[in-house]
């Protein structure tokens, strides 16, 4: 059991976060920070045929995203992150999804759609052999060679538009780092990681000194500002470390709400965007139509929250959504648990306390605008074959409750304590709805 929690921690640190590639089967898709842009991958179908990239621009009156222009990668499968500027303008791909364990070629493909120039490198023409044992993780249970940070360590790729350079900083092979693995991990901004500079405008990729990079120490100071102003507000909640969980969630809670998407199947994207003070939040659900080479709005859905949901989550089939909290409140408002039917509107909203008992309720209650029933880690994970169950706190710590989502019934069940134990990792084919 200890192997394989050590196991799924290697995993968890160097996955990455966020969905801004879904690989989602065929298809893959990456998506400007604001929101603007798409870009969608299509899988060759075999490995003489190369991928095609298509560039999506979203028109927000007409709710639809319609396609820009395309071309092919050099090679036939998906790229593991495509990054996308604001302005559409610049393109990014960064390893490949299952590459072979010593295929360094095309690590970095570049694309300048103004100019419709395109150029790829092969990342051993970047990193000596002593760099790809430092940076460089190669390994069989993971898609792909990763040598790029991710957003967990507070170093995710940046553009520099005025410059027209992409700063991407490199990541750390966990497996070379022997018995310094939990000192390197735990080490947010490590300065002696080199930045790739991506330069779009010579169409070059260099490595250079990160501490030189002007928007690294930018990033860096205001990160860590954020850190102090933060962990100053936990410790005004907690003074026990033990409580991470809850600290996390209360960092899930503060964050600024932002347009998000989320890809689902080959063919279908859900758009979060904010409410804005004279709007509520709102989630677009739009489906590719091959005939018109474009996504369609297929339904927007007004959500119960204000601002916006906390997290959520869309079904595999596409045909229902799950959100947790409001995102200035966790497990206070009525909007604990809600779940949408896409094809006719349906919504059904619960509270905490029309699942969760009263000493429930107070034991895991901190704060006026935080009750602490969830886990941020994995916390909405399906459970049954079909996709239709999704357990809420799946993966989290033993005294949060499990609680159970029907998506067909729409309905909210709490499993039962003295069955968690025997059953833990079994799926359920039926459940007793909360009344």
């Amino acid at each position: 059991m200890r192997c394989n929690m050590i196991l799924l921690s290697v995993v968890t640190y160097l996955l990455p976060a966020g969905p801004i590639l879904g690989n989602t089967g065929t298809v893959g898709y990456g998506f400007s920070q604001n929101g603007d842009y798409c870009v969608r991958v299509v899988v060759g179908s075999s490995q003489d045929e190369r991928a095609q990239i298509q560039l999506f621009k979203y028109d927000h009156a007409a709710r639809t995203a319609a396609m820009v222009r395309s071309t092919h990668l050099p090679y036939w499968n998906k790229p593991l992150k495509v990054l996308v500027s604001d302005n559409g303008r610049f393109i990014a791909a960064l390893g490949k999804y299952g590459g072979a364990g010593d295929d360094l070629r095309d690590g970095i493909w570049m694309w300048d759609t103004q100019r419709d120039r395109a150029r790829s490198i092969d990342l051993d023409s970047l990193f000596s052999e002593k760099d790809m044992e430092r940076y460089v993780s190669r390994f069989h249970m993971l898609p792909g060679i990763y040598w790029f940070a991710y957003d967990a360590d507070g170093l995710s790729p940046v553009f520099d538009l005025q410059r027209r350079v992409l700063y991407v900083t490199t990541g750390v092979n966990a497996f070379s780092l022997e018995n310094r693995y939990s000192e390197r991990a735990r080490k947010k901004y490590a300065t002696r990681r080199p930045t790739v500079v991506i330069d779009f405008e010579a169409m070059t990729a260099r490595k250079v000194d990160t501490r030189r990079v002007s928007q690294w120490k930018e990033r860096h100071d205001q990160a860590v500002m954020e850190d102090r102003l933060v962990e100053a507000l936990l410790d005004s909640y907690l003074s026990d470390a033990s409580y991470s969980h809850i600290r996390r969630l209360v960092r899930q809670s503060l964050r600024v709400p932002s347009v998000e998407i989320r890809a689902v199947g080959d063919e279908w994207l859900f758009r979060l965007e904010p409410g804005n003070g004279r709007a509520h939040a709102s989630i677009v659900a739009l489906k590719y139509a091959e005939n018109k080479n474009a996504f369609i709005c297929i339904r927007e859905l007004r959500t119960l929250n204000p601002v916006a949901p906390c997290d959520w989550r869309v079904s595999r089939d596409g045909r229902h959504i799950v959100t947790l909290d409001d995102i200035n409140g966790i497990g206070t408002t009525q909007n604990t648990i809600v779940i949408y039917r896409v094809r006719d509107g349906k919504r059904k909203r619960y509270e905490l306390r029309e699942f969760l008992s009263q000493s429930d309720v107070a034991r895991l209650t901190v704060g006026p605008d935080l009750v602490a029933w969830r886990s941020t880690i994995w916390n909405m994970e399906t459970v049954n074959d079909d996709g239709r169950t999704i357990e809420i706190n799946h993966y989290g710590p033993s005294h949060l409750p499990r609680v159970l989502v029907s998506l067909d019934q729409m309905t909210v069940a709490v499993r039962p304590a003295e069955r968690k134990k025997k059953q833990e990792g079994q799926v359920y084919s039926s459940l007793e709805p909360h009344r």
